[in-house]
């Protein structure tokens, strides 16, 4: 079970979007599990989907506003996690460390959780375990709906890149801001694009929350990643927001890589052993691949980097069969 940002799903009936997606790792041990903010229509307040490994157990709590269990809950677990993905509308970041509690209701089916963040921030929620077979993709979920909420999490984020941004780029960005001609600027990536320095597949690589070793070969940073070949180049492209020139499987190759090119960059990804990846990253080079050669690429690849810059919902259920 592995949803993406913007996704319309059911909970138990019940129809939410998906506007945040946190990935954890315990410190110190290989466990791992997703947590998804979500949104339903006509509602502030978002709900947390959490789902530990493979979909061993799943959680919906909301934000609790006190700082200690209930009664009649016992501590069943605490630990450190580290944050190793995240995407959406979301304030944490990749590297973000917390101390956590979890404690369980005497009926064995409610959960209270306590975080508590380096920086001194405590987070609290209560919930309910959830059955897997009950979490499902909303077949009718509403384009406008989904719609609406990328709008007001790209404003909010604007908003955020734009505190940060003011020594760079100065009183004229606010001025467009204020009027109705702004250009397209919704996210930190489009401010960073803007300002002359757009982020880069190597700096997704970095940031992605698949483990990576980097080292170097032919002038090129070379990446072992933990995570198969397909599904690192999709998360390529959706990382630097779909903004390639060219994307393509190289099918006369035989390891068949799958190449991804912006204007400053190239990628090229093969597969490795045990469902593990290479990625090397270069300079944009010439492509003198002889026309007759370029019809024989798949531009899959291409196809999907449009399918994320243009904010399709399907997301990735177009290149990925289910």
């Amino acid at each position: 079970m592995d949803f993406d940002c913007w996704t319309g799903i059911l909970v138990e009936g019940k129809p939410y979007t998906i506007v945040e997606k946190i990935r954890y790792k315990e410190k110190g041990s290989d466990d791992r599990w997703t947590e998804y903010g979500l949104v339903a229509e006509g509602e502030a307040s978002r709900m947390w989907l959490t789902v530990e490994g493979d979909n061993l157990a799943c959680t919906l709590s909301r934000t609790a506003h006190r700082s200690t269990a209930p009664q009649g809950y016992a501590l069943r677990d605490k630990g450190e996690q580290v944050v190793t993905g995240v995407w959406g509308d979301t304030d944490a970041s990749v590297g973000d460390t917390a101390s956590y509690r979890q404690y369980r209701h005497v009926d064995g089916k409610r959960f209270f959780f306590i975080e508590s963040w380096k920086g001194g921030t405590q987070d609290a929620a209560e919930g309910h375990s959830v059955k897997p077979g009950d979490i499902r993709l909303d077949p009718e979920v509403s384009e406008t709906r989904v719609g609406a909420m990328k709008w007001s999490a790209r404003k909010k984020r604007f908003m955020n890149g734009l505190s940060q941004s003011v020594t760079v780029l100065g009183v004229g960005l606010f001025f467009f801001f204020m009027i109705d001609e702004m250009p397209d600027i919704g996210t930190w990536h489009d401010l960073r694009r803007l300002a002359g320095m757009p982020y880069a597949m190597e700096e997704r690589v970095e940031d992605a929350p698949y483990e990576s070793k980097e080292h170097s070969a032919d002038g090129a940073k070379v990446y072992d990643v933990d995570t198969d070949a397909g599904t690192a180049a999709l998360d390529l492209i959706e990382g630097i927001d779909g903004r390639i020139m060219e994307g393509h499987t190289e099918l006369s190759l035989p390891a068949h890589p799958f190449v991804l090119r912006t204007v400053q960059e190239e990628a090229r990804i093969t597969a490795a052993s045990a469902g593990t990846a290479r990625i090397a990253c270069a300079p944009r080079g010439a492509d003198d691949t002889p026309a007759q050669e370029k019809l024989k690429r798949d531009y899959t690849l291409a196809r999907y980097a449009e399918v994320v810059r243009t904010g399709d919902v399907r997301g990735r259920s177009v290149v990925v069969r289910p």
